[in-house]
């Protein structure tokens, strides 16, 4: 049981990594999209 949840428990943590670089990745061409609309 402990055993799975450790595997269980790493892929968790990178799919939040992954989500923040995707939701980052996402604000910064929201930003830029706004930034050129501004112009």
């Amino acid at each position: 049981m402990t055993r799975i949840s450790h595997r269980m428990k790493v892929p968790r943590e990178n799919l939040q990594m992954h989500i923040g670089w995707v939701f980052s990745e996402c604000e910064y061409k929201l930003s830029n999209l706004t930034r050129q609309m501004n112009r």
